[in-house]
């Protein structure tokens, strides 16, 4: 059946092209999903809340290692399925944002947070939009992984924005480049050894908006990537202190 189809061993004429009909209904359902879950996260005690990001956490780990299981029970190497790009990397450190009791690594629980806002979710964003499983069915369990694996990475994300779990400052910049500064070498290494393209350091996917750029640069698209990746929060700082100050301004109206 296609639909427990691999890259290994796709039918002909899969896949599905970014933007199309296929791709546009698929965004919509994250969409509705994402509204639906941060809605209702809003809508629960501080206490409801926190549990049901400690689920959301405990969901992005089960569902990727139900798909390695997926992958191993069909003889797919998992060289290529490592979690070593932003988005899996998220996995590893959510559960510090809600599993950590109160008073407990608080500077490092309020930084979790923060990237899950300012980094995470974007990077999850992005992803759905210029999605690297085009080649896949839009109707395939690997298909249906992805898109749900991503959104309930921004519904962390926003749900701790929304929920006021966290409130992102400008002046903490910082923490996306230093979180990059200690990632990136290991990954870079992993890279070059294995040929591998985890965090795009390689080459961005095609189709992407810097695909163009990685065209245009050549040879320099590692340096000056490298770079973007230090600043990649700004345009999330900037839109949610815009946020923060027509909110306020509503509020002196009243």
């Amino acid at each position: 059946m296609n639909f427990f189809c691999t890259r290994e061993n796709l039918p002909e004429g899969a896949g599905f092209v970014l933007f199309g009909k296929e791709h546009l209904a698929a965004l919509a359902v994250c969409l509705i999903f994402i509204i639906a879950a941060c809605r209702f996260c809003y809508r629960l005690s501080p206490k409801g809340r926190r549990r049901f990001l400690q689920v959301i956490a405990v969901l992005l780990i089960l569902s990727d290692q139900l798909r390695n299981l997926f992958l191993i029970m069909n003889g797919v190497s998992l060289l290529g399925y490592l979690p070593l790009h932003l988005c899996t990397l998220s996995m590893f450190l959510f559960p510090f944002a809600v599993f950590l009791p109160d008073g407990c690594c608080e500077c490092f629980r309020g930084i979790v947070r923060e990237l899950g806002v300012v980094l995470f979710a974007p990077g999850a964003v992005c992803a759905l939009l210029f999605c690297n499983w085009t080649v896949l069915p839009i109707v395939s369990y690997l298909s249906f992984h992805s898109f749900f694996w991503h959104a309930l990475v921004i519904i962390f994300g926003m749900s701790l924005y929304c929920t006021k779990m966290v409130r992102p400052n400008v002046r903490h910049w910082y923490y996306t480049a230093v979180f990059f500064l200690i990632i990136v070498p290991p990954i870079l290494w992993f890279d070059l050894k294995y040929d591998c393209n985890y965090l795009f350091i390689g080459w961005p996917q095609e189709g992407s908006p810097i695909y163009a750029v990685y065209r245009a640069v050549g040879g320099l698209w590692r340096v000056l990537f490298l770079c973007f990746l230090g600043i990649s929060a700004f345009p999330m700082y900037i839109i949610l202190g815009e946020i923060s100050f027509i909110q306020k301004k509503k509020k002196s109206a009243v």
